[in-house]
């Protein structure tokens, strides 16, 4: 992604997102994180959300997370399970990659401190 790309993304967040809505949203993402004892990956302001995860696993969330918020139209009642809903499916999407790649060792390394904490 270059830089011309996140301006598109910022502009098309602030465009069409809803101010209220995105806070909702980084509320449960931060909330996330905590719960998955990754702190260090909270967005504490609004542009960090563009900013590359320390992961790979954390930077996939946040290019989801993007991709929900530029096509929200004032959803309701977003909570910690729309994000678990959001990571869950990263999660199997590239979990079977995978197993189609034999490369669990791989996705273990990437995703298992966040495929237990979802569990628990």
């Amino acid at each position: 992604m270059n830089v011309r790309d996140v301006a598109e993304l910022k502009q098309s967040i602030t465009y069409f997102g809803n101010a209220c809505t995105h806070k909702k949203v980084l509320k449960a993402y931060n909330n996330f994180m905590t719960r998955i004892k990754k702190e260090n990956e909270q967005v504490l302001n609004y542009n960090n959300i563009y900013n590359i995860g320390k992961s790979p696993s954390t930077s996939m969330i946040k290019i989801k997370l993007i991709q929900e918020m530029i096509h929200m139209e004032r959803p309701k009642n977003w909570c910690k399970n729309n994000i678990e809903k959001i990571v869950n499916e990263i999660i199997n999407i590239e979990k079977y990659n995978a197993s189609k790649k034999h490369s669990m060792d791989k996705f273990n390394l990437y995703w298992n401190f966040i495929e237990e904490k979802l569990t628990n």
